[in-house]
This record gives structure tokens, C-alpha cells and sequence, in this order.
């Protein structure tokens, strides 16, 4: 959407009863975009309306007009198109339409010089009825450097003012517009021809044309003269082996010749393989028992003198929900073992003698975010554990365990809970139940150490 930005006031000519000029206001505005920029050159069609109120209502007087805008600025004589036949002895507003958009808004108020127009309805030519409502005859009085001259009809009233020494130098006004562009300037000498360029590369050679057609066959030659003989050729491969002839008759066996000589003895062979192991013999008598072996050192001394373990546990199938706003107190509510009766277990409390302890706390959650546990004295109102920073996934479908492990001194007997805060609500985020029949679900683990002999 367009808008327009006034910058100059309303200007009218204006007829009295002893001169006749045209009834019409001049308009000068800037026409500019939505972010302040002056719209681009060209010719716009505007729409002017008149008005007898700042918003809604008819209009009384309208006219379109095509105007030319130069830098966004453009002037107007409103009347020219359309005469005015209004008596301006009341308030008017002035609405701006440019092309299809619609009208800017607010309206543009008539300020006072366009209600000079009034003026032409001054009857009989009577310019001046009273003054100061007095009528009639008036004499006018010259006061304190005041005269009073007439000359005619006309009655001329001056002052005499003495002259003040000149004020001091004003600031320096802001700088003015930018000009229009200049024209354009006279085509320069042309510059002298460049060097040449560099040779391109070769072209790839063209595909070979296709094969001619064989030409017709030449007459046959006259026959040639004999060449001379060949040298004598290689001797040839020898033949084959004829067949062989006919074996003789066998000659009579001849007499048997006299016993060699008996021959080394040959060397000895290999042993033979173990014969079996006989049965064992009876056992032999016991000897006498030997004497009894020195007493060896005593052992270390324990590290712990007492075990408790506490956990929390719930019927089966029955889950345990998570919800924000900080530690909640897990349910511990039973005691697994305290063999040395140095704890209880009450209202998801932990009761423990005075000692120095080490333990370890699990505590599930599931589907909650961001979780923390921690061992907290009641007694005392402080911190005894904090545990680690944990997350379990909110769209993964798993158990995360949060532990807490450390060491801590009891100076009295004290009331402890085990206490839990997750950063996402969820009906089982503190122990998702998996139903085994005839087990109850157990969830929240904590084990304690007593040290000492």
C-alpha cells in the first residue's frame, strides 16, 4: 500500500465581491511505499474525495486526476476537474486514493486558508460591518506610537518601532534535496583497439568421410619372362623303421653254480612294547602322627560392626508416579535386614543410630527427563548425599537408575529420607510396575554401613 506524506500547505485562489478568481486549492504531497521510499517515477491516477467528517460518511466532492511523479513528489489543483460547490463554513476532511488501493487514513483535516472561500458570499460589497462590535460611525484614536492617515476610503494605521540590536546568527539549516539527475553526457573519443587475443585451442578433427567406390579392373598384362632356377632344395626326413625280423630259438639252461658266501648279520630290530603293570602291593602300617604346628598371628579387625537394608516395595502391578516441583520422598517401607537392631523404618522414614556410615541408594525412574535423588536429614534439615545428574528419556521406553553412594557421620541418632525430583511428570515415572504373580514390586534399594570394630 502507498501512503502520502504533505509537504505543503493548502493554497487557494479566491474571488470577493470586486474580483473574480478561481475557486480551486493547490496540493503538493510526496507519494512514497510502505517503508518510506519515494514510489517510482511515472504518471499514478489519484482519486480525491471531500468529507464533513474525519472517518465514515459520504463524500460531498470528489475528482480523479492523473498526475506525474517525479522523485515521489507531485502537485495538484484540486477543482480543476470537478468545480467546487461548497460554501466551506464548516469543517472538511480530504481523503487520497491512489490507483485500486484504498483510501489512506487518517483523512487530512482542511486547515484555515481553504475557509477564505467564505468570503464570496460577502453581499452589497460591504467588506467590513463592525469593529469590535461597534457599528455605525467609529472613530478611530492614535495611541503611543500609532498614526492614523486617510486617503479616500482608505484609512492607513502605522506604527513606529524602534529598531533592537540584530539577534545572534542562526544555526545552519539543514542541507536541501539532492537535484534532479543532470543529462546525459556527450559520448566519448572511442579508445584505441586492444591487442589481440590469444589463439584458441584446435578444433577436434571431423569424422572420416565414408569409402569411394572400387574403380573398374585395368586390362590384363603381358606374360612375363621366365625366372631363372632355384638353388637345390634340403634333404628330406629319413624314413620309416622297417618291421623287425623273427626271434631265434632259446639256448639249453646251463649248470648251477657253487653257494656263495654267508653275508653280514643284519642290524637289530626294535624293542617291544612294555608289558603290563602287575597288581599293587598291600598297604603299609601308619606311621606315628606328627607334633602339632606353632600358632599362627590373629587376624585384622572388621571395618564394619552393623548392616542395615532398607527398600520400597508395592503390591503387584502397582506403579509409582513422578511430578515436578521438586524432592519427593520415596516410600521406603521395609526393613530387609538389621541384624545388630540399630534402625526402624516409619512413615517412608529412615531411623539410624549415630555412627559413621557408608552406603548405596538405587532409585528408578522412568519417562521423566532430567532426575536427581539425594539422602536428606531430617533432624538436622540438611543434605547428607546428593546423587548424580541423570536424564531418562521422555519418548524412550527404558528404566533409568539414579544411585547415591557415599559416606556421612551421624553425631546423634537421626531421622533420614531418601528423596527424588524429576523434570517431567509421569504416572510411573518413580516405578513402572512389570506384574510377576505372587511378587511384590520393589523399587527404591538402600543399603548401610556401620564402621567400627
Amino acid at each position: 500500500m502507498n501512503r502520502i506524506v504533505t509537504i505543503l500547505l493548502f493554497l487557494f485562489a479566491v474571488s470577493t465581491a470586486f474580483a473574480q478568481m478561481p475557486q480551486t486549492i493547490s496540493y503538493q504531497g510526496v507519494l512514497t511505499n510502505q517503508d518510506g521510499t519515494p514510489m517510482q517515477n511515472g504518471n499514478y491516477t489519484l482519486t480525491f474525495k471531500l468529507y464533513t467528517q474525519a472517518a465514515g460518511g459520504p463524500a460531498v466532492w470528489s475528482e480523479i486526476q492523473s498526475m506525474s511523479v517525479l522523485n515521489g513528489m507531485f502537485t495538484a489543483i484540486l477543482g480543476k476537474v470537478n468545480s467546487f460547490s461548497l460554501s466551506f463554513d464548516h469543517p472538511y476532511w480530504l481523503g487520497i486514493t491512489v490507483g485500486s488501493d484504498p483510501e489512506m487514513a487518517p483523512r487530512i483535516e482542511l486547515t484555515a486558508v481553504p475557509y477564505a472561500m467564505l468570503a464570496l458570499d460577502v453581499a452589497d460589497g460591504q467588506v467590513v460591518r463592525s469593529i469590535n462590535s461597534l457599528k455605525d460611525d467609529v472613530t478611530l484614536a492614535a495611541g503611543e506610537n500609532i498614526s492614523i492617515s486617510q486617503n479616500g476610503k482608505i484609512i492607513a494605521i502605522s506604527a513606529s518601532v524602534s529598531t533592537g540590536p540584530q539577534g545572534p546568527k542562526g544555526e545552519k539549516g539543514d542541507p536541501g534535496e539532492k537535484g534532479d539527475t543532470g543529462d546525459k553526457g556527450n559520448t566519448g573519443v572511442a579508445g584505441p583497439q586492444g591487442p589481440a587475443g590469444v589463439k584458441g585451442v584446435t578444433g577436434a578433427n571431423g569424422a572420416v568421410g565414408a569409402q569411394g567406390h572400387v574403380g573398374p579392373h585395368g586390362p590384363k598384362g603381358d606374360k612375363g619372362p621366365h625366372g631363372p632356377k632355384g638353388d637345390k632344395g634340403a634333404t628330406g626326413p629319413p624314413g620309416p623303421q622297417g618291421i623287425a625280423g623273427i626271434n631265434g630259438t632259446p639256448g639249453q639252461q646251463g649248470s648251477i653254480g657253487p653257494t656263495g658266501a654267508q653275508g653280514p648279520q643284519g642290524p637289530t630290530g626294535a624293542a617291544g612294547d612294555d608289558g603290563a603293570i602287575g597288581p599293587a602291593g598291600a598297604n603299609g602300617a601308619t606311621g606315628p602322627a606328627g607334633a602339632d604346628g606353632a600358632t599362627g598371628p590373629a587376624g585384622a579387625d572388621g571395618l564394619y560392626n552393623a548392616y542395615v537394608m532398607v527398600s520400597e516395595q508395592e503390591s503387584s502391578g502397582t506403579s509409582v508416579a513422578s511430578n515436578t516441583g521438586g524432592f519427593q520422598t520415596r516410600n521406603i517401607n521395609t526393613e530387609d535386614a538389621d541384624p545388630q537392631n540399630i534402625a526402624s523404618v516409619s512413615s517412608s522414614q529412615i531411623t539410624l543410630a549415630a555412627g559413621t556410615y557408608r552406603c548405596i541408594i538405587s532409585c528408578p525412574v522412568f519417562k521423566s527427563g532430567g532426575t536427581r535423588a539425594r539422602l536428606q536429614n531430617i533432624t538436622t534439615g540438611s543434605t547428607l548425599l546428593l546423587g548424580t545428574s541423570e536424564r531418562a528419556g521422555i519418548t524412550v521406553d527404558f528404566v533409568t537408575r539414579v544411585p547415591v553412594v557415599g559416606r556421612f557421620t551421624l553425631t546423634v541418632q537421626s531421622v533420614l529420607e531418601i528423596q527424588h525430583g524429576v523434570r517431567v511428570a509421569n504416572g510411573n515415572g518413580f516405578g513402572a510396575a512389570v506384574a510377576f504373580t505372587g511378587f511384590k514390586e520393589i523399587y527404591t534399594v538402600a543399603e548401610f554401613w556401620r564402621e567400627g570394630k
